[in-house]
């Protein structure tokens, strides 16, 4: 859905704004977003914003690694919230998400009432050994093997579901500076 669809289309009963993770998309917020359309109601008047996060999903790649840094990710988030004119919001983030979440709350606290994040990744980042870089940088180069280590850590997963797919497809997908 483009974004103009997601912000006039689904509503909440106010504003909210979502935010996904790291080798993520927008996609994963979609049975949200289903959910709140098909219980949608003349009292609800809000906006739920869903938009992929540079690089990944829909959006364009980044021009250099340093536009990947979360200060940078949370920049743009908050200029997206200006241009749209988002103020008042319940910001909620999943993983890495979260940790964009939060530095967009603490350069812009006026700007939210309310936040809720999912699993997030903690302010010092996520250190990963020898062994995790190495499987990210398989999971970078085989669907395959993305699509395993993936539906390893969704609980309850059947990799075989084309909304699964279309995830792993995703994160398959993001750019490649995501991937370091």
């Amino acid at each position: 859905k483009s974004l103009q669809d997601t912000i006039e289309n689904n509503s909440c009963s106010e504003d909210v704004r979502v935010i996904h993770g790291n080798l993520a998309s927008t996609r994963w917020w979609e049975p949200t977003i289903e959910f709140l359309y098909e219980e949608r109601n003349s009292s609800m008047y809000g906006r739920l914003v869903a938009v992929d996060w540079l690089g990944c999903g829909k959006s364009s790649g980044p021009a250099q690694v340093e536009d990947l840094d979360m200060k940078s990710l949370a920049a743009d988030h908050l200029a997206l919230m200006d241009a749209i004119g988002l103020s008042n919001v319940h910001l909620v983030a999943h993983s890495t998400g979260g940790l964009i979440a939060l530095y967009m709350m603490m350069k812009a606290p006026e700007l939210f009432s309310k936040a809720v994040l999912l699993d997030p990744v903690s302010a010092e980042g996520v250190k990963f050994g020898p062994e995790m870089t190495d499987a990210f940088k398989q999971m970078s180069e085989k669907r395959d093997f993305c699509e395993l280590v993936m539906s390893g850590t969704v609980h309850g997963c059947d990799p075989k579901d084309a909304f699964m797919q279309g995830l792993f497809d995703d994160a398959f997908g993001v750019n490649k500076m995501i991937w370091n």
